[in-house]
């Protein structure tokens, strides 16, 4: 079957699952209190919901994070978590390494099934960024792009938008690139890891004696763009910054 027929399909399916969860209530979840109920949703609640900067509030289930937090960690969850406010996953997608798919492919696999049978609302809108514009992408450069097909941001996230978004031939939309992405978004923050030229050097550090669980020089230098400049690809600098300043600055060793 054609991959993007399928992701549109999934986009529908996705659609469904959010307008069905058009009216849920934000929690201030405490996790070290927070008791499951019974049967076979008994996962499915509570949501945290978040107030977006795209303007609008959007859900996602605790088990959804706790799924998250059990795969790639604490620091992939929070980074999920700001995905969830801004609507963009770079800085997730960059963490788990995986720009290939939508995060509902990547995510409800992960699901125990028998503890809950209920996909996810923000995995859901993601998808249909996904769909449309690929994995370099944001909420806000979805509203864009259907703005001069009559969307608003009134009802580019409803369901019936998005049934109708989903009627739009395949072709509609051009995936910006990675590249057009860090032009837009990124201008002056720290550099993703795949957008950083793959000289010799730079991939050496790869195999950098110095690289242990906590540390890794090659994501340690492509992660922060001021460290390119300030210390280039040495790995006995990076990793002396690491122990003497980055650690304490609350950066990403690995």
């Amino acid at each position: 079957m054609n991959t993007k027929f399928l992701t549109k399909i999934l986009a529908i399916a996705g659609a469904v699952i959010i307008g069905g969860f058009s009216s849920i209530t934000s929690y201030a979840v405490d996790y070290t209190t927070y008791q499951p109920g019974e049967g076979p949703h008994r996962y499915a609640y509570p949501y945290i919901t978040i107030a977006t900067d795209y303007g609008y509030t959007t859900s996602c289930k605790v088990y959804t994070l706790e799924v998250i937090e059990a795969k790639w960690g604490t620091k992939a969850k929070e980074l999920f978590l700001e995905g969830m406010k801004t609507g963009d996953y770079f800085d997730f997608r960059a963490y788990i390494g995986n720009y290939s798919s939508n995060l509902w492919s990547i995510i409800t696999p992960l699901y125990d099934r028998s503890r809950t049978y209920e996909d996810d609302v923000v995995l859901g809108r993601e998808l249909y960024v996904f769909s449309f514009l690929g994995p370099y992408a944001t909420a806000t450069d979805y509203e864009e792009a259907l703005a001069p097909y009559g969307f608003t941001k009134d009802t580019v996230w409803t369901r019936d938008g998005m049934n109708e978004a989903a009627k739009l031939p395949n072709d509609t939309f051009v995936h910006p690139t990675k590249q057009d992405y860090i032009a837009k978004h990124r201008s002056g923050r720290s550099a993703d890891a795949s957008s950083v030229a793959n000289s010799s050097e730079i991939e050496a550090l790869k195999n950098y004696a110095g690289n242990s669980a906590e540390f890794n020089a090659y994501n340690y230098y492509t992660r922060y763009a001021d460290l390119q400049t300030a210390l280039g690809a040495n790995g006995d600098a990076l990793l002396n910054h690491w122990n003497t300043s980055g650690k304490a600055e609350g950066r990403i060793g690995n």
